[in-house]
């Protein structure tokens, strides 16, 4: 922030002499895992200069497996500062142009979009660090480069602000198209235009017409046909697609459900107690498994909504 980084930057020794109730509060504060989804945030605001007066640095990280990296951070200062978003890489860094950047190693690529804010600026220079020196005076080593960095800095400076990325990797042989990615309308998260047609969207805050929930995130993607595919929902009772009930529940749950071929979707949904579930399908169910036992439920063939009961705990769903 204001071009200077963490507490002791430059030192070998990072963080060298700073009192650990400080240290303390650099932590995780949030997990959520399973082999489809993952999300942490981290709180890092403690890290930085007293001076810099820094009240938030929140890390949200999210990956959908196997599609892509989500990357936001939110930032407050006591006073209007400048911020700047870093990323190193061992090798190359190609700027594609104002928002979108190639980190290149050998063959694969992992493509940076930065989404938020529009109006920031990025830049490609060496990655220069402190050697150690040799013992009796670690201090004293040489400056080194080690790769290239991505540098992403405001315009201007205000007490609250942001970076929303949006990362991917690929490899150099891969012909496909690279998904559109934008700003989601009226809400804080993404909208992916995937190259086959389908669209996702990604919300972190807020809602838009696209989608809505009461949980503390959400991500749907969409088939051409209009059909939902992927589903997620983290700690809530609820998601809402243009004004459409596509997963309520009478308990807070989570679940990450996907429509793996036409007619079966798998997946899974926690709760902390026992739970009453409606999920719209784009198809009429026969069977439902619920950790490997087929359990009974309705389904309104006119308004498509399956509802069942699932237990407490981790759920493992199977319909088709």
């Amino acid at each position: 922030m204001n071009n200077r980084g963490q507490e002791k930057d430059g030192r070998h020794e990072v963080f060298r002499e700073v009192p650990n109730e400080r240290l303390d509060k650099i932590r995780i504060a949030e997990v959520f895992a399973n082999s489809d989804y993952f999300y942490a945030r981290g709180e890092a605001a403690s890290a930085y200069y007293a001076d810099l007066g820094v009240k938030k640095f929140d890390r949200h990280f999210l990956f959908v497996a196997p599609d892509y990296f989500i990357v936001w951070d939110e930032l407050a200062a006591e006073k209007p500062s400048g911020f700047s978003f870093l990323l190193n890489a061992d090798r190359e860094i190609k700027l594609k142009n104002g928002n979108v950047a190639d980190l290149i190693n050998k063959e694969a690529i992992l493509r940076v979009v930065r989404v938020l804010p529009g109006d920031a600026k990025s830049e490609v220079a060496p990655q220069m660090v402190l050697a150690r020196g040799l013992p009796g005076s670690v201090e004293k080593g040489e400056s080194e480069q080690r790769g290239m960095q991505l540098i992403t800095g405001t315009t201007d400076k205000k007490t609250e602000n942001g970076f929303l990325h949006f990362l991917q990797i690929s490899s150099i042989t891969d012909k496909t198209p690279a998904p559109r990615v934008s700003a989601l309308p009226g809400a804080k998260g993404v909208r992916i235009d995937w190259a086959n047609g389908e669209r996702e969207f990604v919300l972190l805050q807020g809602k838009s017409k696209e989608i809505e929930t009461n949980g503390s995130r959400a991500i749907l993607r969409i088939t051409k046909d209009g059909a939902w595919r992927r589903l997620i929902l983290q700690n809530g009772t609820s998601l809402k697609s243009d004004g459409r009930d596509l997963l309520t529940s009478n308990q807070t749950i989570s679940a990450v459900l996907k429509i793996s071929e036409p007619n079966k979707l798998i997946g899974s949904l926690i709760s902390a107690a026992k739970t009453n579930a409606q999920l719209n399908l784009p198809f009429s169910p026969r069977r439902l498994r619920v950790n490997g036992k087929v359990l009974s439920f309705m389904f309104d063939e006119k308004t498509n909504v399956l509802k069942f009961a699932v237990g407490e705990g981790k759920n493992q769903i199977e319909i088709e």
